[in-house]
């Protein structure tokens, strides 16, 4: 990974992740999203700068909101689910997200299908995960904090999933299975989900397997510090075709 000039500019998936979480916080919560082809990022995020005005300086975006209008930031990050090097297939993707604070902006007169990541039924989401608010343990019910948990159909299918290898079934190796739910817990939100499915795996486990199974040893939970900005080499995926 490396630094990259600001056209360039595509996070890894946990640092965009935290990122967006640090735009919400921020009040940038209107937002509209999308993916394009690796090799047209750089043109994308040009266009939306000269349009938009994602990439200005915070004193700037600082003065916009001061005068009642909004301000823009742009988010782009890798996507897991990216073609083998071999593949020719699909053109390697970015994903991107431009978020916008609340006041007057070009985006609405442009016709952007924008939501509002503060409504149940339009949070962000990122393949199995959306952002939401939650309060943290002890803490203030009126400030909840920004976190990433399974969206209701991932949440659903690793509840199926670990019934399912509860009770046998060869395809979801218990070993595999949880090395890759843990995986996923970088963020408290996920975190505590993660909790309740093992909760249910253990019950499910217990009902169903011989006394003397015992249940599968528990990989290490991972936790996201404050992570530096950690860039992917936008060069390196436009070459995979």
């Amino acid at each position: 990974m490396s630094k990259q000039s600001i056209d360039a500019q595509v996070f890894t998936m946990t640092v965009a992740m935290q990122r967006l979480c640090d735009a919400a916080r921020r009040g940038y919560v209107y937002y509209f999203e999308g993916t394009v082809p690796a090799k047209k990022a750089r043109r994308l995020r040009r266009k939306f700068q000269e349009r938009f005005g994602v990439d200005e300086h915070r004193n700037v975006r600082a003065r916009r909101r001061a005068r009642g209008e909004a301000a823009a930031v742009m988010i782009m990050y890798e996507l897991l689910s990216q073609p083998e090097p071999t593949s020719m297939r699909a053109e390697p993707q970015v994903g991107w997200v431009v978020l916008i604070t609340e006041g007057e902006h070009a985006a609405y007169w442009r016709g952007e299908d924008i939501k509002i990541a503060t409504e149940d039924d339009q949070r962000l989401t990122i393949g199995q995960f959306h952002m939401l608010r939650r309060t943290r343990p002890g803490g203030n019910s009126s400030s909840p904090s920004w976190t990433w948990s399974f969206t209701k159909s991932a949440y659903r299918n690793w509840r199926e999933r670990v019934v399912r290898s509860a009770r046998g079934d060869p395809t979801e190796s218990p070993t595999r299975l949880l090395a890759e739910l843990y995986k996923l817990g970088s963020f408290r939100g996920i975190r505590s989900e993660i909790g309740r499915i093992v909760g249910l795996y253990r019950r499910e486990w217990k009902k169903r397997r011989r006394r003397g199974d015992s249940f599968p040893s528990l990989p290490r939970l991972r936790y996201v510090q404050r992570l530096p900005n950690e860039f992917v080499d936008v060069e390196a995926v436009e070459s995979w075709n």
